[in-house]
């Protein structure tokens, strides 16, 4: 353990050693990096003795190229890419303490990564995306046209009202409920039931299809389930549709036509569902606070928290900004969603600009002079493991794995290949149809029938078909909040 850790025999002795370590306000300065990148590091002061750290990496888009960088599984933000000169975490993703099984995909809602669709929006939300290299924002309906087959079709998210032919369902249908935990507080925990996309009676005349992407960015069929029931968790996409437009017995073919105002012949390179755009009159009044895939606490109710936010300023520059704090700091607590406006609106004012994943989320990391520096979110305390008898706090911990993140890259840079080959690293349609069991497609939908899937241990959390047992992990254990 080098001089950087700390041990503490309790909980309260490790909060005390937060307050003085961790609690301070940061020195103002700028970072430069050689491709006219900056980050910008003040504390900001209010009125009710309370501060928070503010992180701005911000660009001219002339100077840089943005992208995301989107896995089936969370990540380290601490491994350095190639060429990527800073990245930050991105958007909001399913994350569970306790849980039968994991999603195929970890993001939410709308995905789309280099120019293909990797998961679909069950609910309208606000949509950061990236075209040319350049981030913007949009707000993006639950709605729009597929093909199926061949014939057209309109479709709709299964959240909304919206009358269409088909309804889609995803990692958005699923309810995180909070439960209290003698060690950590809480876990966030899968209503299991929600897994499974709603029974319907034997003379609803539709049937639930389970797609796979396709490289050639369509989705190929595996599975069909006549009366619902089907595992959400094991395809990329589960879309309730009419009957005779389905075949039972042998492959139904899927193609997004448009998504909202997004069309399938000029998609983005990068789209995301992300928060509330910071012109929200209301932020506690958002429908996203209700959003059962989030969790059962409002995560832009009117508290003060780690939020990280997307704005494009009216000084012409692209910020991506961290507003820091610790969770249950009496100083140092992190700002509400209406402190984000208000500081951006002092500062230098905004043009568009949506909030994203932030709590035990949010980090910047940079590369000066080759080397790697990671800034914000230090709050992560690490419980004790099997046999321990101490807590463990580190200067510069690992903090939360994410699934999207943004990266930025000097114009014309061309980078590596991607981690997330579609249709590569998912395997072949024909291990799925073994992993799910075999048999009719008719029966693999059936809850009482799913597979075993290995431990979640360490080593298995790369498992290409995903749908592992999860216990909670290390970074489970430690003081992360959403």
């Amino acid at each position: 353990m080098g001089p950087e850790s700390r041990r503490f025999s309790s909980l309260r002795d490790a909060h005390e050693f937060m307050k003085t370590e961790v609690d301070r306000p940061v020195e103002p300065g700028e970072i430069t990096l050689d491709n006219g990148f900056k980050l910008d590091m003040h504390p900001h002061f209010f009125d009710d003795g309370t501060f928070t750290n503010s992180y701005d990496l911000n660009w001219a888009p002339e100077d840089a190229r943005a992208a995301m960088r989107i896995t089936p599984r969370p990540e380290s933000m601490l491994v350095p890419a190639p060429g990527v000169s800073a990245s930050t975490s991105a958007t909001f993703f399913t994350f569970l303490d306790e849980a039968s099984a994991t999603p195929r995909q970890a993001s939410l809602n709308l995905i789309i990564s280099e120019g293909r669709i990797l998961g679909m929006p069950v609910v309208d939300r606000e949509t950061l995306y990236i075209r040319d290299g350049e981030l913007a924002m949009d707000h993006i309906a639950a709605s729009g046209e597929l093909s199926l087959n061949g014939r057209t079709l309109t479709w709709a998210g299964s959240r909304t009202d919206r009358d269409a032919q088909s309804h889609v369902y995803g990692n958005g249908n699923i309810r995180v409920t909070l439960r209290r935990d003698p060690q950590t507080g809480s876990k966030r925990c899968l209503d299991e039931t929600t897994r499974f996309t709603p029974v319907m009676p034997a003379t609803e005349p539709r049937s639930d299809v389970g797609f796979m992407a396709s490289a050639d960015g369509t989705f190929t069929s595996v599975a069909v389930a006549p009366q619902g029931g089907m595992d959400i968790f094991a395809h990329d996409l589960v879309v309730r549709c009419p009957e005779g437009h389905v075949n039972r017995t042998g492959e139904n073919r899927l193609a997004i036509k448009s998504i909202s105002s997004l069309r399938a012949e000029n998609l983005p390179e990068f789209a995301v569902s992300c928060g509330p755009s910071l012109k929200t009159p209301d932020f506690a009044a958002h429908p996203i606070n209700q959003d059962p895939s989030l969790g059962t606490r409002p995560v832009f109710a009117d508290l003060q928290a780690i939020r990280m936010v997307v704005y494009g300023g009216l000084d012409e520059r692209t910020h991506i900004r961290l507003f820091d704090g610790r969770p249950g700091s009496s100083t140092f607590p992190g700002v509400t969603p209406a402190q984000t406006r208000d500081i951006i609106t002092a500062d230098i004012g905004f043009t568009w600009g949506a909030h994203v994943d932030g709590g035990g989320s949010a980090r910047i990391s940079i590369v000066k002079d080759g080397v790697l520096r990671s800034f914000g979110n230090r709050q992560y305390l690490k419980w004790p493991r099997p046999g321990q008898d101490y807590f463990l706090w580190e200067r510069e911990p690992p903090g939360r794995d994410v699934p999207t993140r943004f990266e930025l890259t000097r114009p014309g840079r061309a980078r590596g290949p991607r981690d997330l080959e579609v249709g590569k690293h998912l395997g072949p349609v024909s291990d799925l149809l073994r992993q799910l069991g075999g048999g009719s497609p008719r029966n693999r939908a059936n809850p009482e029938s799913a597979p075993a899937h290995p431990p979640a241990g360490r080593e298995n959390l790369h498992n290409p078909h995903g749908a592992l047992t999860r216990s909670p992990t290390e970074r489970g254990r430690s003081m992360g909040f959403s």
